[in-house]
């Protein structure tokens, strides 16, 4: 196992620009990390601001890195990058080994339903909302997620127009910002009993209160019982083969770090809530907006994953990236024996417009593959075929995701899977 990088930039220059009186200061600042329990649950009745005053006291600070300070302001977000990590393996720490009770399962699982931002791209791109609900069929459930009553209603008005009928009762309605519920809404976690608990972390983007309360709304909805928690994690950059192994890229782990969290609590939050065994910290792609790992790598089951793979004439940079990424998860091992590693190709991003053959979605028996044919038709059915032959006994279907690209998401960025029973 090859451990993570940590980038150390003591020795920076602007680090020796600050002055000793502010060292100082910030030495009165330093939190010890004592009680992880604050950051794992949030008790009956409490709000997410009394769960932050808990951990004040609590695990936001690194115990082998005094340093690490709770602040969003510039100054606290250097100091912080001092502890920021690179691409590896992150050993889960000795208090850690114990049996998780929990796992985050795969996307290519079972699923009791497929939710989807249908109001938003009802109106933004609704021939790739007709495209999935003619594709999503029984025994998935398809829910269509709306904003407000009046975008269910015209979410419906445009199936109507294109000979599709779909019942209001199949609309959750709840008030959103933007159609990324991927990113905002819950974690689900299956327990030991079977049971599913969902987590609802942290979402501070400017302007998206209403995507941030929006998680524990569609818990709710689906009667599953909710646990917040103050890290970040958004769902883009959680993949899971439902046995412990998650990836993730170094945007993940680093917004931690800056927010205060040292890497000990962050592997541990994981292996006792999610079941993650080992965490293979990825690079995300340069220039790519959301440093999301769907956005170049999915597993089609528990021993294969696929990740992409750039034309070097085209973008030597993230080539040389994805070809990184793959050699760090050739060889690990799965309950199947070493993970198999596939590579799809990566579709041009030339006018910035960055797309992915990796951003799938799981329907049981159907998986739907984003595909850009006026942009790159011949790597659409290379990249089809490639999940035929790993899928064979799903129904593999292309969907022309060119309008998703320029609103910078995919389809699974746009969709969100409710466990059984949910």
């Amino acid at each position: 196992m090859v451990p993570y990088r940590r980038i150390d930039r003591a020795s920076s220059e602007w680090a020796h620009c600050i002055p000793l009186v502010l060292l100082a200061l910030m030495a009165l600042m330093f939190v010890p990390s004592e009680n992880i329990a604050a950051l794992e649950t949030q008790e009956e009745g409490e709000a997410p601001e009394e769960v932050e005053s808990r951990l004040s006291s609590g695990d936001r600070a690194g115990q082998d890195n005094k340093s690490l300070i709770q602040s969003k302001g510039t100054f606290a977000k250097l100091w912080n990058e001092q502890s920021f990590i690179g691409p590896g393996v992150l050993a889960v720490s000795e208090v850690s080994l114990e049996d998780p009770t929990n796992r985050l399962p795969g996307d290519f699982e079972k699923h009791g339903a497929v939710l989807v931002a249908g109001g938003w791209i009802a109106r933004e791109a609704p021939d790739v909302l007709v495209e999935v609900c003619r594709n999503v069929k029984p025994p998935t459930e398809l829910v269509l997620l709306a904003s407000s009553p009046a975008e269910r209603d015209h979410a419906i008005q445009v199936l109507a127009e294109r000979s599709l009928s779909l019942a209001k009762d199949r609309f959750l309605v709840v008030p959103t910002d933007t159609p990324w519920v991927r990113d905002y809404g819950p974690v689900f976690v299956c327990e030991a009993t079977g049971t599913y608990h969902a987590f609802d972390a942290a979402y501070d983007k400017p302007g998206r209160d209403r995507d941030d309360a929006a998680s524990r709304a569609i818990a709710d909805a689906f009667g599953v019982a909710t646990t917040a928690t103050p890290l970040r994690w958004q769902g883009g950059n959680l993949l899971s083969n439902g046995e412990g192994l998650l990836l993730t890229t170094t945007q993940a782990i680093n917004a931690n770090i800056e927010c205060g969290y040292n890497v000990e609590t962050v592997t541990r939050f994981l292996n006792r809530r999610f079941g993650v065994r080992q965490i293979v910290v990825l690079e995300h792609l340069e220039g790519e907006r959301t440093g999301h790992i769907d956005m170049t790598a999915c597993f089609t089951s528990r021993d294969t994953v696929v990740v992409g793979a750039y034309d070097p004439s085209v973008d030597s940079k993230n080539a040389a990236r994805l070809d990184r990424n793959a050699a760090r998860l050739a060889g690990l091992e799965t309950s199947n024996g070493r993970l198999k590693v596939v590579r799809v190709p990566m579709p041009s991003n030339q006018d910035d417009v960055w797309r992915s053959y990796t951003n799938v979605v799981f329907a049981n028996g159907t998986v739907l593959v984003p595909v850009y044919p006026d942009v790159d038709h011949a790597g659409g059915e290379e990249a089809l075929a490639i999940y035929r032959r790993l899928l064979p006994e799903r129904k593999v279907v292309g969907i022309d995701a060119s309008t998703m690209a320029l609103h910078q998401g995919g389809l699974r960025c746009v969709t969100l899977y409710i466990p059984p029973g949910g």
